[in-house]
């Protein structure tokens, strides 16, 4: 049987001093922490993260097939699925936050890729999911103009890179 191992123990200590409030989850900080109050054992904290990585495995074959070719796609998908870099988020508990992130950002990705354009309606709580994994989720922000640009839609990936620079340059006048 999976036990916990290295920082997994930690964490999962560390959890009986805090609690989670909507407010963290709205803000995004909080995701990761309310999903470990769900799994507080060890073969419980390592199915989530199991059915995670085949989410995201799933997303990385819907967003890649409808870039690529199929079996294209299929490939990326394998490799994604048995690489050991993604392999260790599984292995440990603990890195759940990138799982969250990842499978926020591919979301997001497969939003907008996507033939209907209701889809675009979800790519905020995509995007939101991403974040509030992990904060590097909002690398999803940038890769969504790449996207759009791969797949042929010049004009829209245009638009949107000058809306993600400009929220960039927004952001930085505000933090300064």
């Amino acid at each position: 049987t999976a036990t916990f191992v290295y920082e997994d123990r930690r964490l999962v200590e560390g959890l009986e001093d805090h609690t989670v409030s909507w407010s963290s989850l709205l803000i995004g900080r909080g995701l990761t922490r309310a999903s470990w109050h769900l799994t507080s054992s060890p073969q419980a904290a390592h199915a989530v993260n199991v059915g995670l990585h085949l989410l995201m495995v799933g997303l990385v074959w819907l967003v890649s097939a409808r870039l690529l070719e199929t079996w294209m796609a299929v490939g990326i998908a394998g490799i994604t699925a048995l690489h050991p870099i993604t392999t260790e988020t599984v292995a440990y508990a603990a890195s759940r936050a990138e799982l969250l992130a990842a499978v926020g950002v591919l979301g997001a990705l497969a939003c907008a890729t996507a033939r209907s354009a209701w889809w675009w309606l979800l790519l905020p709580a995509c995007l939101w999911f991403a974040y509030a994994g992990k904060e590097t989720g909002l690398i999803g922000i940038g890769l969504l103009p790449l996207v759009l640009w791969a797949r042929g839609e010049r004009l829209w990936a245009e638009v949107l890179a000058y809306v993600v620079v400009a929220a960039g340059i927004v952001l930085l006048a505000v933090e300064g």
